[in-house]
């Protein structure tokens, strides 16, 4: 997926540092695919767009929750309790809880998203 960078494609930024810069400011903590974070949070913070206080706000709740996930320490998942995890009830009603919300906050968005095109 590459969301930041859809911004251009979509016509609501002008390149990908203008929709890096526009996604930041949106609260868009994370760029997992396109790269247009490690493309151009550098060239922002060089020009003032952004700041390294708002850089570490940004990145702090991403520690905080690696921290305590113990991602530092254990980077790497057990293989063998990946079935018992996934087979597990509760874990796969919250799974499903989420991905309820998440179709409700897709579905919002959407209806924003029209509603500020016309």
């Amino acid at each position: 997926m590459n969301n930041i960078k859809n911004l251009v494609t979509e016509g609501l930024a002008k390149d990908v540092k203008d929709a890096a810069k526009r996604a930041f400011r949106a609260g868009v903590n994370m760029d997992m695919s396109s790269f247009s974070y490690i493309q151009s949070l550098g060239e922002l913070l060089e020009d003032g767009s952004i700041s390294m206080k708002e850089l570490d706000q940004a990145v702090r709740p991403i520690l905080e929750m690696k921290i305590k996930l113990g991602l530092f320490e254990h980077p790497y998942v057990e293989e063998g309790k990946i079935e018992e995890v996934a087979a597990n009830p509760e874990h796969r009603m919250e799974a499903r809880r989420a991905a309820q919300r998440s179709m409700v906050l897709l579905k919002m968005r959407t209806i924003c998203f029209r509603c500020q095109r016309n």
